[in-house]
């Protein structure tokens, strides 16, 4: 099956599960951690949510995605 015939959703799932199962390095030379907030309806309230990143420095001075999640 061409991944191009496949719903714009359903390949960027595919994109996220090869995000998460990718080997870690054995050192990272930076690594921080930081957070976006913003304003959800939630029960009929207006409440704040914060995604976190942890995201890395690498050898060849790029930066990376670790992981991303919802608190």
């Amino acid at each position: 099956m061409d991944i191009n015939s496949l719903p714009l959703l359903y390949r960027l799932l595919l994109e996220v599960l090869d995000l998460q199962n990718r080997p870690l390095e054995t050192v990272y030379c930076v690594v921080w951690m930081d957070g976006i907030v913003f304003k959800v309806r939630q029960a009929g309230k207006v409440i704040n949510k914060t995604i976190y990143l942890a995201i890395e420095l690498n050898r060849e001075g790029f930066k990376e995605l670790l992981r991303m999640w919802l608190g």
